[in-house]
């Protein structure tokens, strides 16, 4: 299991969600949606990052695929992205 972080957010209303997909669109080469279940897989600089979106609060938890420096900078790139589209705060990588 590689590193992980969570993203507080203010809500999880529709246009929240849009925002999380747009941003993911356009930061991945491939990117799959779950969006039912608030989920999503998608791939930067060739590596696999995972993010969800579970309730009370909202939280968006990333994670990466394998515990090495460049899954630890794609997820920390992938946060401050998301922290910018959604108005959150993300946390520091952790394992």
């Amino acid at each position: 299991m590689g590193p992980t972080c969570e993203m507080r957010l203010q809500s999880d209303e529709p246009s929240v969600l849009d925002a999380i997909d747009a941003f993911l669109e356009s930061a991945s080469a491939r990117i799959e949606r779950a969006r039912k279940c608030r989920a999503w897989n998608f791939w930067r600089d060739g590596r696999p990052i995972h993010v969800r979106i579970v309730a009370s609060p909202p939280t968006i938890e990333l994670s990466a695929g394998r515990n090495d420096a460049h899954h630890y900078a794609a997820l920390g790139r992938v946060a401050t992205g998301l922290a910018t589209a959604c108005g959150g705060l993300a946390t520091e990588s952790i394992r």
